[in-house]
């Protein structure tokens, strides 16, 4: 369904044929401890960077605007390494329960086991 709601997206999945295919990384904590945050990040539609500046992000609001820079650190504080890896947090007893209720009836019957199972 993903793979279908639009030509550039692509599902990936957390897990195929029993072996991880995904890693969930901790960026939130990562980001905050090497840059600081974009104020009114939302303002903005474009989003470019460049080896040639490290460490600084060029906005725009639209595509007929003007082109802003941001330094969010500085160059020679930009890391290189990956955030840590940590398990994925799976899904609440709520949430579980309520795509049982309210989702599982809209799936066909060899689908409702693997991405609904009721309790």
């Amino acid at each position: 369904m993903v793979n279908l709601s639009s030509g550039p997206n692509q599902a990936v999945r957390y897990t195929k044929d029993g072996r991880q295919v995904f890693e969930w990384r901790d960026w939130k904590t990562f980001f905050s401890g090497h840059y600081r945050p974009l104020r009114g990040i939302r303002d903005y539609q474009q989003f470019r960077f460049s080896s040639a500046s490290p460490g600084v992000v060029f906005v725009k609001s639209a595509e007929d605007t003007e082109e802003l820079s941001f330094t969010l650190t500085s160059a020679d504080q930009v890391p290189w390494e990956r955030p840590d890896a940590m398990p994925a947090a799976g899904l609440s007893h709520e949430r579980q329960t309520y795509l049982a209720r309210m989702v599982r009836p809209y799936l066909r019957e060899h689908n409702k086991d693997r991405t609904c199972p009721e309790e």
